[in-house]
């Protein structure tokens, strides 16, 4: 192993003034010097950059269509992001402070150009860039607006749950830049099992969390309170706490005043929002950011502490034990392995009886929504409705039942995504916990053989059953809007005409009913089998990346051993200087940690 010269130079007096002079900079920079991997050089370095410059990454997060870019657009003061009535954000996009507005464009390839902004919707939108066809890796958009001063950068996540999966995968690969988050809800639908499963994940990741709930201007007072205590008791049971601050805001007012040119009145609580973040911006922010950067060095530390222990054990055994121990740890790898498709044998049978109580949820779903939607039809259909109307295909009563088909269909979305949502946690936490077993005595097994004192193997799955193709939701036939009036049908009399759309009208409501609920049930099957094989599938690479750390491990054992004794001395002193130098470096940076 190439050690590089500074390897040793930084002993803990060093450490010490580094803390004193609140060098964390130094420290990371140091640190990655005297590491061979690229990749975690490269992180270290980005986080000293980060660290520098203090730049802090508030992550605007949520579902599809809650409105997260038109709150980015209220806070800056500014109407910078592309926004609308359907999902609009397809590329992660951040903002940073600048003296005029300019967007620069990075591409996958490397290059990089400038672009106007009336031409960002281009770059980051579907529409304009569908499936990413660009091969856009990162939008950047610079402002001169006051909110983004003191090293702020706001990023604008596409949102999950949609029916753009590449939109879900760009968010959650987003996610791990963020220091704090803002977390957006709005009354249309409630908090569905999609986004509080992201949310448990969200706040596990981010050191402080904002909950707006948006759009708070498009439904009654009355109703706008119902909705609040109704998400506020979910979140009070997502985050495992009652105090859950949660500001309820119309960014679209405080756009609209902006307009006009008028200063922005408190739209509900936006101007608490904002003096909110702020406040946390200038006191907090420093810390926040200090946490979140030494906890992923020190992730880096511990991995390569980690490997030098399981090298520098194997390097003093004698080949034909290292080889007699090795196919010990070959024949356990076999053994486990075994487990390992036993337990992915269970995985499947669970997954089996929860798509038949998908399959029984559906039909319950279908009989329950029939009996409302009829008694909705027939009280509609026993209004006084204007034979002109009733010549032009009753339009008034299409309209009224496609509300209500989205209505009742997202209500029921909902209900059967909790309830789906909590059976496969179950059964995820209880693969994950057989997995785990299997990885913890195949840790175990490694340690044993290799007499090697290793970390305990901390297995963390969030995966959760990903829905595709919820929005728009189906609305009903077309026949409902545009049932044909022949020429005779003016002769008709009124209450024959109505009997005749009544008719039509019945059947094409019977036909949406079973085509909603159908879609529904195909669609929370593809969704559970898919996270089923990525659930599977991401264990079984965990399984595959540890046996790999351990053979590398004693295959560059192997070739130091049959060094002559001058060169092996060498390599083992200098595993040993590495390993002392990391367990300093772990210190300091844990004092950095209390700064």
């Amino acid at each position: 192993m190439t050690i590089l010269n500074n390897i040793g130079k930084i002993m803990a007096s060093d450490c010490d003034r580094a803390v004193q002079s609140d060098h964390l900079y130094d420290v990371l920079i140091r640190l990655a010097q005297s590491l061979d991997n690229d990749a975690d050089q490269k992180l270290l370095r980005h986080l000293a950059q980060r660290w520098q410059e203090k730049t802090f990454n508030l992550m605007v997060l949520g579902q599809f269509k809650r409105g997260k870019s038109t709150l980015i657009n209220a806070l800056l003061g500014m109407s910078i992001l592309p926004t609308g009535v359907v999902p609009v954000t397809a590329i992660p996009t951040s903002l940073r402070y600048g003296d005029t507005i300019r967007c620069v464009v990075e591409f996958r390839n490397g290059e990089s150009c400038d672009i106007p902004l009336e031409e960002l919707p281009h770059y980051v939108t579907e529409e304009g860039n569908p499936k990413n066809e660009k091969a856009v890796a990162h939008v950047t958009v610079f402002a001169p607006s006051p909110f983004l001063s003191h090293g702020v950068q706001v990023f604008d996540t596409p949102g999950i749950g949609s029916t753009l999966l590449t939109n879900t995968d760009a968010t959650k690969k987003a996610l791990p830049q963020g220091d704090a988050g803002i977390f957006v809800l709005s009354p249309d639908p409630p908090l569905t099992e999609t986004e509080a499963t992201f949310l448990r994940e969200v706040s596990s990741r981010v050191t402080r969390l904002f909950i707006v709930f948006t759009k708070a201007d498009i439904v009654g007072r009355s109703e706008l309170e119902e909705l609040i205590q109704f998400n506020l008791q979910l979140l009070r049971e997502i985050l495992e706490t009652d105090d859950v601050p949660l500001f309820r805001v119309s960014a679209r007012m405080v756009l609209e005043a902006i307009e006009r040119s008028q200063t922005p009145r408190d739209a509900y609580e936006f101007a608490k929002l904002r003096e909110t973040i702020q406040e946390f911006l200038r006191n907090e922010k420093e810390a926040v950011l200090r946490k979140a950067i030494v906890a992923r060095a020190r992730g880096v530390v511990t991995r390569e502490r980690d490997l030098i222990q399981i090298e520098i054990r194997s390097i003093t055994m004698d080949e034909v034990e290292r080889a007699e121990r090795l196919e010990r740890f070959h024949a356990e790898v076999q053994r486990l392995a075994r487990e390992q498709q036993a337990a992915n044998d269970i995985l499947r049978g669970d997954g089996a009886r929860l798509i038949t109580e998908i399959n029984r949820c559906a039909e319950s779903i279908r009989e329950r929504v029939t009996r409302e939607l009829e008694h909705d039809f027939r009280e509609l259909s026993a209004s006084d409705i204007p034979r002109s109307k009733l010549l032009k295909g009753a339009s008034t009563i299409f309209s009224r039942l496609s509300e209500r088909i989205a209505i009742v269909f997202s209500r029921e979305r909902a209900r059967l995504e909790r309830q789906i949502g909590e059976q496969f946690a179950r059964i995820r936490e209880d693969h994950v916990e057989r997995i785990h077993g299997v990885l913890s005595r195949l840790m175990e097994t490694a340690g044993n053989l290799f007499d090697a004192p290793t970390s305990a193997w901390d297995l963390k799955v969030e995966c959760t059953v990903e829905l595709e193709d919820y929005w728009p939701l189906l609305q009903p036939s077309s026949a409902l809007g545009t049932v044909p009036v022949e020429i005779f049908a003016f002769l008709l009399p009124t209450q024959w005409l109505r009997r005749r759309h009544v008719r039509r009208l019945s059947q094409a409501l019977e036909e949406a009913i079973v085509a909603n609920t159908e879609r529904l049930r195909y669609h929370f099957i593809q969704g559970l089998e898919r996270t089923l094989r990525a659930l599977r599938d991401e264990l079984e690479v965990e399984f595959s990346d540890l046996v790999r750390v351990v053979e590398e491990a004693v295959q560059r054992a192997a070739v130091t051993s049959r060094q002559e004794a001058t060169l092996r001395q060498a390599t083992l002193s200098e595993l040993q200087t590495r390993l002392q130098m990391l367990e300093e470096f772990d210190e300091v940076l844990l004092k950095e940690e209390s700064q």
